[in-house]
This record gives C-alpha cells, structure tokens and sequence, in this order.
C-alpha cells in the first residue's frame, strides 16, 4: 500500500492512508515515535550505504525507544564490525 492510498479504516470511521494511520499513532505514543522514526532512519543509512549515519545511529543514546528496539541496537553494536564489512562495501 502506498502512502497515497486511502482505504476505509474501520478504527477512523472512513478513509485513511498508511502514513496517515501511522502519523495518527504517532501523536498518541512517544515511545512508538521515537522507535519509529530510529527505524526508518537506519533503513535510510543503510540503503544509501552511509556508515556514518548508521553507526552514529546505533550508538546514539536513545532513552525513548522501545526495549525491543535497544535489544536490537545491541545486537547491532556487537556486530558492527561485521556489518561494516559486508554491507558498507
């Protein structure tokens, strides 16, 4: 689904894009805000392959995220070497 298709939403009583619903959840949530907007930023390093970025990223502090998303980061800090090979070639 695209950012511009709108499907009726049963929770919203009509229409809704899927950025609409998230940016809705967004305003409700600080924790799902924080760990959302984390997400979408290291899939933005790691597509236009910027190590900086990433590892600046993953070893930011981030006190608002989820704690399925800081045991994430820890994983990705222990492979971070790894990672820095093979995907930033």
């Amino acid at each position: 689904m695209r950012d511009s298709d709108y499907r009726y939403q049963r929770l919203f009583k009509g229409p809704k894009s899927s950025m609409g619903i998230i940016d809705y959840f967004m305003t409700l949530d600080v924790e799902f805000k924080a760990t959302y907007q984390l997400a979408q930023n290291l899939l933005v390093a790691l597509q236009h392959k910027n190590i900086s970025a990433y590892q600046t990223l993953i070893l930011g502090e981030n006190k608002l995220i989820s704690p399925q998303m800081k045991r994430s980061l820890r994983t990705l800090k222990k492979y971070l070497p790894e990672i820095r090979l093979q995907k930033f070639r």
